[in-house]
């Protein structure tokens, strides 16, 4: 929590507890999409996902060509409206 606090991404409360900020909010969802896309291209190229798939690494714009990104990208905010999540 501390390094958290320390990079602004929650703040303590006056009661003692702990909530995102703005940019924790931006930062979770961030991390968030990162997770869908992995696991949808995970899904959706399972035949070469084995050489791509780093877990480590938070970035699938680092292991995967552009248009395969925006391919997924899209698959997912087709999901989000049919859910009637906005983005």
């Amino acid at each position: 929590m501390q390094r958290l606090s320390r990079e602004r991404f929650v703040e303590l409360t006056s009661d003692g507890a702990y909530r995102l900020t703005d940019a924790g909010f931006r930062r979770a969802g961030d991390i968030t999409r990162n997770i869908r896309l992995w696991e949808l291209y995970l899904s959706e190229y399972a035949e070469s996902a084995n050489s791509n798939a780093d877990l480590d690494s938070e970035s699938l714009r680092e292991r995967v060509p552009p248009h395969v990104i925006e391919e997924l990208e899209a698959k997912l905010l087709a999901a989000d409206r049919a859910r009637g999540i906005e983005n």
